[in-house]
């Protein structure tokens, strides 16, 4: 537990902020992670863009479990949760932490998502978001379309600023 609370006390700290490359329209890049929930720990559980294809779903980034802003943000999806399902929207949130930390976080918070594992941080870069100076990925989010492009992207998601999450709930609408 130590290093989890070192690293997010660190994530926030740091807020690292990279502009991704990608732009609505692409195709989401390929990813394929081991992730957990709060029933699971989901050691041996994978997910991926073609597990995905054919839905709706949203992947948010976040530099690390275990700290304050992560969890505002965790907890705001949580809260919405019944307008992403009425919007046919999958939530999956994605760090750089290993895949026990992702499902005892889950617990802790009694989250209902995916929570992917990215410790060797290949979606992070995949997706152009992974600061190397810092070694965490940027607070990002992307709404992939059930023909597996990008709806929308932020990758400048300020998870304490609403109107943040007021653009990504249009776009949701939009959809």
């Amino acid at each position: 537990m130590y290093f989890c609370m070192k690293g997010a006390a660190m994530a926030q700290a740091v807020a690292p902020v990279i502009e991704t490359q990608l732009r609505i329209g692409d195709n989401v890049p390929y990813f394929n992670l081991f992730y957990a929930t709060r029933e699971k720990q989901g050691m041996r559980d994978r997910i991926g863009s073609d597990d995905l294809k054919g839905k709706r779903y949203m992947i948010a980034f976040h530099p690390a479990d275990w700290s304050d802003v992560c969890a505002r943000q965790a907890r705001e999806y949580k809260e919405n949760l019944k307008a992403f399902k009425d919007f046919g929207i999958e939530v999956l949130l994605v760090s750089g932490d290993y895949v026990f930390s992702r499902h005892e976080w889950a617990k802790a918070l009694n989250l209902p998502f995916y929570m992917l594992s990215d410790h060797k941080h290949e979606m992070g870069k995949a997706f152009g978001i992974y600061d190397d100076l810092t070694g965490f990925d940027t607070r990002s989010v992307f709404l992939i379309g059930k023909n597996g492009q990008i709806e929308y992207l932020n990758s400048k998601y300020n998870a304490e600023n609403d109107s943040d999450f007021r653009s990504l709930r249009e776009a949701i609408a939009r959809g």
